[in-house]
């Protein structure tokens, strides 16, 4: 457990056997490329992202549909996991979690800063990665102290 602007951020390595992946990503670079600007998620801001994803377009028949269904009790583990490092007991907990996006990018391609408002946690997985092709993920702290003693 790491801590980012004083939030619990927590790393953890997944297995690849546990689940699908050749599967996910054959059926994401299919979608990648039969679009690789798939975005209807930002779409016309004047800092539109560069980039395939399917959030608000996961109903697109043009597309392959991913199956998840050996990730999600993966990713549920995981997320005991990370409750556990805070401390919390499994019978404390009542969440429930969902798949709201996949991304695909590549050196040329980027995603803009963004907030995950209506969450209480998210998650990256990265699936495929090349350090030597893709960015990381970068945390923005767009809340200074200015702002927040703003009257």
């Amino acid at each position: 457990m790491q801590q980012i602007f004083g939030f619990p951020v927590f790393i953890r390595n997944i297995n690849e056997n546990l689940y699908n992946k050749e599967e996910i990503i054959k059926d994401i670079e299919y979608n990648y490329n039969k679009n690789k600007t798939r975005n209807a998620w930002d779409k016309g801001n004047i800092h539109e992202s560069n980039l395939h994803h399917a959030y608000n377009d996961w109903n697109n028949t043009d597309f392959r549909k991913i199956n998840f269904d050996k990730l999600i009790p993966v990713y549920g583990d995981v997320f005991i996991e990370f409750f556990k490092n805070l401390n919390i007991k499994k019978e404390q907990l009542k969440y429930k979690f969902n798949i709201v996006n996949y991304t695909c990018l590549t050196s040329s391609q980027n995603m803009q800063s963004h907030v995950h408002d209506d969450c209480d946690f998210s998650a990256v997985h990265y699936i495929k990665f090349d350090n030597t092709v893709h960015s990381s993920t970068s945390f923005d702290n767009k809340i200074t102290i200015l702002m927040m003693l703003r009257v």
